[in-house]
């Protein structure tokens, strides 16, 4: 729903279709209502107030058109893969030998192309798009000097290759190269500042660079994979938007400037309205009324309270009177569910969003976001799940939160959105997935599982004990009964033996008394004593 007229305009061809644009390199103001739209197959005239839009004659044979040049109201320089040219509207001629005859200094370069020009009093500053530089061109002199690196004249230029060249608030020219950028005082006629694409991790985050804007305390430089990198002029610090910050491309090909703390990006995908104040950005795409998500490094240009921003398939006006910023906030919701179970893939409509059960086996689910925007400019989501992650991650440009490898378990998304303001706004809606367990993953059966195991353990460990017990007792009654054995050996030990050595003791102390003062009476002693002694040993024997 868009109930406000979009700020946007694509311009693709002609109204009678019959002239299209095929891909733009850079735009060039001819009066207050046409410019020159300079393409890869020829030089185009656009009348943004008819739309009527015709191509050059003779133009096409020139190859890519890099560039055009305003000398005088009925001369132009073309800048051509063929060369320079020069142009009479009036009598649509294009001619090198025109050119060479008006001005013969460019005799030397006439062969060559050039993507940009820069005037600082009566000399024009042309940057080559080859590698030959930068002319400093005095038509009134007819001079043109050429700072080249490498060479005894190169006033400091770094680079051959120059993609822009650009002044800031103080007057100084920024030459935009590959691997650096340069600060040209005009006064000295020299370089008097290098910033350098080290891979270091400080200064620029990427190298290529496009465009550069000035904001006053910060210079911010297009980079081709880096976002915007601002360089502060006083500090040296720097500052950095890019997609993590909301940015819609990396690869950024044309600043200019917007109201207040905005200016707005031309992109590889898109363009984005940012507030290089709180480094917020808000996106736009061929579905808000470009004419194309892809652009080119040279094609911005700031016209009459107007964007312009050309590329492949044509060009994108933004007009600025009619860019509005809603009172109010998106009207957002989800959309619809869907959820992976086993091989079939399950669709959930117009339900209670808040807490949703899902089956068993569910492995993977997409939710749908929207939201009803009252004006051009398309919700960008981002959510996060609690307990999963600290940041919210970009729902991305479909608008669809995709969960992949999901268990039975509890996830609470919360989403945001940004609105038209830049401004992030949390807790307008929110989802509460639970996937079900199956039985085997219940906290009951597990519960069931322990007791079951525990059982079991203790089962084992009472049979081993009783196991243990019973051989156990089985060695202490077999102890006990050698016992008992012994003690019947020895009760009958002392019975018997005891009971025959006390006879003979008894006989021999009575025989010693009858043979005292005999030979025998040696003998009868030593019997006596031997048998005392045997009987001493016995008792030893049995109760030890």
């Amino acid at each position: 729903m868009n109930l406000i007229p979009s700020p946007f305009y694509a311009i693709k061809g002609s109204k009678d279709g019959r002239t299209r644009l095929n891909h733009i390199y850079s735009l060039v103001p001819v009066n207050e209502t046409q410019l020159f739209a300079c393409g890869t197959d020829g030089l185009y005239l656009c009348d943004l107030v008819s739309r009527d839009i015709k191509k050059i004659k003779g133009t096409a044979a020139l190859g890519i058109i890099d560039y055009v040049f305003k000398m005088q109201e009925d001369l132009w320089l073309i800048c051509s893969r063929d060369g320079m040219y020069s142009y009479q509207p009036s009598k649509d001629i294009l001619s090198k030998e025109i050119l060479l005859k008006m001005y013969p200094e460019w005799k030397p370069y006439v062969n060559n192309y050039f993507n940009n020009t820069a005037r600082s009093g009566s000399k024009i500053y042309w940057a080559s798009e080859e590698q030959e530089g930068l002319l400093i061109w005095d038509p009134q002199q007819h001079t043109i000097l050429q700072a080249k690196p490498g060479t005894t004249s190169s006033k400091g230029v770094t680079e051959g290759h120059i993609h822009n060249i650009k002044f800031d608030k103080e007057g100084f020219l920024w030459l935009l190269f590959d691997n650096s950028v340069a600060k040209y005082d005009v006064a000295r006629d020299s370089v008097i500042k290098v910033l350098t694409y080290d891979h270091n991790g400080k200064g620029f985050n990427a190298g290529i660079f496009f465009d550069m804007y000035d904001d006053g305390s910060f210079l911010w430089f297009g980079t081709y994979g880096g976002g915007i990198n601002g360089y502060n002029k006083k500090t040296g610090e720097w500052k950095y938007i890019t997609e993590d910050d909301g940015l819609c491309n990396n690869a950024v090909y044309g600043i200019l400037p917007g109201r207040d703390s905005i200016f707005w990006v031309s992109t590889n995908n898109g363009i984005s309205r940012v507030n290089y104040k709180t480094e917020k950005c808000l996106n736009y795409f061929v579905e808000d009324g470009l004419h194309d998500n892809s652009f080119d490094e040279k094609g911005a240009l700031f016209f009459d309270n107007e964007l312009f921003f050309a590329g492949i398939n044509g060009i994108t006006i933004v007009d600025l009177e009619n860019y509005y910023s809603s009172p109010v906030a998106f009207p957002v919701y989800i959309k619809k569910l869907e959820y992976i179970r086993g091989d079939k893939r399950n669709t959930l409509n117009d339900l209670q969003w808040n807490k949703i059960k899902l089956p068993p086996g569910t492995s993977a689910a997409t939710i749908w976001l929207s939201a009803i925007s009252y004006t051009s400019n398309r919700p960008r989501f981002s959510y996060k799940i609690k307990g999963f992650q600290d940041e919210y991650l970009p729902a991305g440009s479909k608008n669809k939160i995709e969960l992949n490898a999901l268990t039975y378990g509890d996830y609470e998304i919360k989403i945001r959105y940004l609105n038209e303001k830049g401004e992030f706004v949390e807790g307008a809606v929110g989802i509460d997935l639970k996937i079900l367990p199956f039985w085997y993953q219940t906290w009951w059966f597990r519960m069931l599982v322990a007791i079951v195991a525990l059982s079991t353990i203790i089962f084992i460990v009472r049979i081993i004990y009783i196991s243990r017990l019973r051989k156990q007792r089985a060695v202490l009654e077999k102890q006990l009964a050698i016992q008992f054995e012994r003690q019947r050996i020895s009760a009958e030990m002392h019975d018997d033996i005891g009971a025959g050595l006390s006879g003979i003791r008894l006989l021999t102390e009575m025989t010693k008394g009858k043979v005292k003062d005999t030979p025998v009476s040696n003998e009868v002693e030593k019997i006596y004593e031997s048998v005392g002694d045997i009987s001493a040993k016995m008792k030893e024997v049995i109760w030890s």
